[in-house]
C-alpha cells in the first residue's frame, strides 16, 4: 500500500464518496460528513501528515 498526501483536485471526490457511502445508512444520509470533511480542511490546523 502507498501513502501519499491528498491533493487539492482531489478534495469533491473524497467528499463525494463520502456522502456515497454513508447516504443509504439506517444512521446517516451522509450530507453531515461530508460537510464535516470539508469544515476540518478549512480549519487552519488542518495539515497532512503521512505517518
Amino acid at each position: 500500500m502507498e501513502l501519499r498526501p491528498v491533493e487539492k483536485e482531489e478534495y469533491s471526490f473524497i467528499e463525494d464518496f463520502v456522502y456515497e457511502v454513508l447516504k443509504n445508512t439506517a444512521y446517516s444520509n451522509g450530507l453531515a460528513e461530508k460537510a464535516l470533511v470539508r469544515e476540518i480542511r478549512e480549519k487552519p490546523y488542518y495539515f497532512q501528515s503521512l505517518i
